[in-house]
């Protein structure tokens, strides 16, 4: 996944978050080429992934609340989605490890939901 400032939304900080997921993102591709699909990098990854968008998640809906963003409801609900998504991943790993099909899924997963919901939510962000 190429970053590209068609997905900047105008809130620097927003955006430097939306490249941190990006790079997670990226770091799954060589990972899976390599066939490494459980132990500490990809348990590194899902216990980052769980913490920083909380925290990334809560920032964005406050940025849109205080904007008065139309697009603010369905931002919660898509992110709660996603959350959901990652502790259900996180359980099945947990109880039987990573396999190629359920690492693949995570990284086909995050990589499309992260550029459809910047281009069609976040974008409500911006300031005209």
């Amino acid at each position: 996944m190429i970053w590209s400032d068609d997905y900047a939304v105008g809130i620097q900080e927003v955006d430097d978050q939306h490249k941190k997921l990006f790079d997670l993102v990226n770091r799954l591709e060589p990972l899976i080429s390599k066939g490494i699909y459980h132990g500490p990098e990809i348990e590194s990854m899902i216990s980052f992934l769980k913490v920083y968008t909380v925290t990334h998640f809560k920032f964005e809906e406050m940025c849109m609340k205080v904007r008065n963003c139309a697009l603010g409801k369905k931002n919660l609900e898509s992110h709660c989605k996603l959350l959901d998504f990652v502790n259900r991943f996180d359980e099945s790993y947990q109880k039987h490890g990573g396999s190629k099909k359920n690492v693949e899924v995570l990284y086909n997963v995050l990589s499309k939901w992260l550029v459809q919901h910047i281009c069609k939510i976040d974008q409500g962000l911006k300031e005209e």
